[in-house]
């Protein structure tokens, strides 16, 4: 039969139907077969799945090697920038690592020193502060913390203590907690500090500064600690 208005053919006709059906569903079932199929890592792990996590494992076991190494040596860890390493929750040292309990009077006194030598400053200076504190009473020259902070020419805030209303040094507490729990945040031969500028003293060597506080080690203290561990 001959389609009188298109001049075509019955069997011309539904060729070109069914080709034109064709091209108009082909992208349709092509977009439905390549739909992937959700399955789960854990009901289908893939190799990459696998390397990624025996990756992390790896990555575990040489950071516990590495922080291992570091804690035997107290100044192991400075060839590191400072600002990465006051980035730590603590400093691997000879006295860092180990958690103090303090006395209620203890705390209190801290409180107080810190409240007025620092309370302006950000909280990372704080517990660089009251770090510091815990070195010069680690070296074995005082027999108390209370010693560290009333030593003539230490603090200049010391007379002031008795006289701060502990209510307002909420944020000194949660210093002292943090420090005692995780460690120091500073090295051990750390033992200055002062507002402006470092010390320039013959023993003195530049560490950091934070905020508009300046920390200097003791050269000395540094080489009995190098020759110790």
């Amino acid at each position: 039969m001959i389609d009188e208005e298109n001049g075509l053919s019955l069997w011309d006709a539904t060729i070109i139907w069914i080709g034109t059906f064709i091209c108009w569903m082909l992208p349709v079932l092509l977009a439905a077969c390549m739909d992937p199929v959700d399955i789960s890592e854990d009901e289908c792990p893939t190799s990459a799945s696998i390397q990624v996590e025996e990756v992390a494992q790896l990555e575990l076991e040489v950071e516990s090697e590495v922080s291992a190494s570091f804690t035997q040596h107290p100044l192991a860890i400075e060839f590191m920038d400072v600002e990465e390493c006051l980035e730590f929750d603590s400093y691997p040292s000879a006295t860092s690592n180990k958690q103090r309990v303090l006395t209620k009077s203890e705390k209190d006194l801290l409180a107080a020193t810190l409240y007025l030598e620092c309370r302006g400053e950000s909280i990372k200076c704080q517990r660089a502060v009251l770090s510091l504190i815990f070195n010069r009473y680690d070296t074995g020259n005082y027999d108390s913390l209370h010693d560290v902070v009333y030593s003539p020419n230490q603090f200049s805030v010391a007379s002031e203590i008795q006289n701060v209303d502990l209510s307002l040094a909420t944020d000194q507490y949660d210093v002292i907690e943090y420090v005692c729990k995780y460690g120091k945040t500073l090295p051990d031969h750390v033992i200055f500090f002062r507002a402006g500028k470092y010390h320039n003293w013959s023993d003195t060597e530049d560490y950091t500064f934070i905020d508009n506080t300046y920390f200097s080690g003791s050269k000395k203290l540094r080489k009995k600690l190098e020759e110790k561990y």
